[in-house]
């Protein structure tokens, strides 16, 4: 049984690898069906995703699919993903406020950007937000989390 730490910090891979397809999935559908009303479900499922620990309606389903077929779970630090979902959070509403004021072929370059990032992730394991979180949002982290360490020690001497 995992404690609630562990679970803030490992996520299964495989379970996000077929979230990402989902997400794929839905961003095609709206650009094929142009119902909003997809976005705003991709949406409010980044929200949970990015926002809270609580598993997002996408991530649920993903995992029915993941035990249906039988594979076992990987677990990965979970804190690039969860930055990851905020970039999707932020990108999805990007595309729902072109989709409201822009002209069409904008939010068709948007959502295509959307899905080949989602494919990315979900065909060849490729994390964008990963990747800008390891290379700008961690070391900044770790340069914070130094001072404080440097400043707590020079008090207790």
């Amino acid at each position: 049984m995992n404690t609630p730490l562990q679970t803030q910090l490992y996520a299964d891979a495989r379970v996000i690898r077929v979230t990402a397809a989902q997400t794929a999935a839905l961003v095609i559908a709206f650009l094929l069906s142009q119902w909003s009303i997809l976005l705003w479900i991709l949406l409010a499922d980044f929200a949970l995703r990015a926002f809270t620990y609580w598993p997002s309606p996408l991530v649920l389903v993903s995992r029915i699919i993941v035990n249906w077929v039988g594979l076992p779970a990987l677990p990965i630090f979970a804190p690039p993903k969860k930055f990851a979902a905020t970039l999707g959070f932020g990108f999805t509403a990007l595309v729902l406020a072109l989709w409201y004021t822009a002209p069409a072929d904008a939010t068709t370059i948007a959502g295509v950007v959307l899905i080949t990032l989602t494919i990315m992730e979900s065909c060849f394991n490729v994390c964008a937000g990963c990747y800008i979180h390891s290379w700008i949002v961690a070391p900044v982290r770790n340069k914070i989390y130094q001072r404080r360490w440097a400043a707590s020690s020079r008090i207790s001497e």
